[in-house]
């Protein structure tokens, strides 16, 4: 490993245009904040104002599944690139990370991820059931951007030290960083969430009073919500109902079963 790492410190970055693979949908714009989450927006404003910042390095941003991890991880990414175009950013998945290293020549891999600024890696928790060796690529990566000060940021749905069978090494590397976390979304954030979401990316019309209503009676989880939201759109879009507090009634029950 010794000798593997001295030659990866020898690589040159070099100055090639590559696809970030990040998704325009997901931004700070449309992020909808609340005490849930809060920390970990600011947290990611930071970090995409000061890139490779000694604090927050790796950024690590845990929750649950539907809470906003990969919107928050991509929205860093991309608010990176609107500052400085010139920075080379790049979102991939864990797994995916994990194919293309078994897959090609192990030197070219580490070349390739090596010229990259800001490497932002997503659902890492998949490193428990993967074999050690394997997870050493992790290790390697991360120690190749912090190098020469470049920024990793990592989504996980667990805190490091839950967990299992990583070698300690990596487990290292995740807790050196900044850990935040995404909280479950209180009412107000959901009412928030749905109104905003309601407008902007499905033109329906939804009241307070509706929102408040699938607030206290839905899921918590915001790809549940925009489940919610897609139903009543095709009501309101194929059968032409309008969107009242007894349709929402009758959608809810189904739903959430």
């Amino acid at each position: 490993m010794d000798k593997e790492n001295q030659e990866i410190s020898c690589l040159k970055r070099e100055n090639q245009r590559i696809p970030s693979q990040l998704n325009p949908e997901y931004s700070f714009d449309n992020f909808i904040k609340g005490e849930c989450n809060q920390v970990a927006f600011d947290a990611g404003l930071e970090v995409a104002s000061v890139s490779g910042g000694v604090h927050y390095n790796p950024l690590l941003i845990i929750g649950d599944t539907g809470l906003g991890k990969t919107h928050l991880a991509n929205a860093i990414g991309s608010r990176i690139l609107e500052s400085n175009n010139d920075k080379r950013v790049i979102y991939v998945s864990a797994s995916d990370l994990c194919r293309q290293y078994n897959a090609g020549n192990k030197m070219d891999f580490i070349q390739f991820y090596n010229m990259f600024d800001v490497l932002i890696i997503d659902d890492i928790q998949i490193i428990e059931n993967i074999a050690p060796k394997t997870q050493g690529i992790f290790s390697i990566l991360i120690d190749c951007i912090l190098g020469h000060r470049g920024q990793v940021i990592l989504t996980s749905n667990k805190e490091p030290n839950k967990l299992k069978h990583i070698e300690p090494q990596l487990s290292s590397r995740l807790k050196g960083g900044l850990i935040t976390q995404l909280g479950t979304p209180d009412e107000i954030t959901i009412t928030q969430y749905l109104l905003q979401k309601a407008q902007s990316d499905y033109d329906i019309p939804l009241s307070d009073e509706i929102a408040d209503y699938i607030a206290k009676n839905t899921t918590t989880d915001f790809r549940g919500l925009n489940g919610i939201l897609s139903s009543l759109k095709a009501q309101h879009s194929f059968i032409n109902k309008p969107i009242t507090l007894d349709l929402v009634k009758q959608l809810i029950p189904p739903i959430m079963q």
